[in-house]
């Protein structure tokens, strides 16, 4: 079935709802503007923390990969003694 077309007014014409959201963002980010900086700051410094403690967690890993993987070469070539 055909629908009617829609009819819009000289108003609604002139409006622009892409303007109309860029102007509403502007001015929720203009009222919140420090809680937004506090919370941009705050999850910088969370993933500076990860970054860290994963680095740390890498760090302390690897003597003990370099040790595994000497014991498996030394199994492979049949040293028990020294694995």
């Amino acid at each position: 079935m055909l629908k009617p077309k829609a009819k819009f007014t000289k108003k609604e014409m002139k409006k622009d709802p892409l303007l109309e959201t860029i102007n509403t963002v502007f001015e929720k980010y203009n009222e919140h503007k420090s809680m937004i900086f506090r919370a941009g700051i705050g999850i910088i410094a969370l993933t500076v923390i990860i970054v860290f403690l994963f680095n740390r967690q890498g760090s302390q890993q690897k003597p003990a990969d370099i040790l595994l993987g000497n014991a498996l070469v030394s199994l492979d070539t049949g040293d028990i003694e020294n694995a």
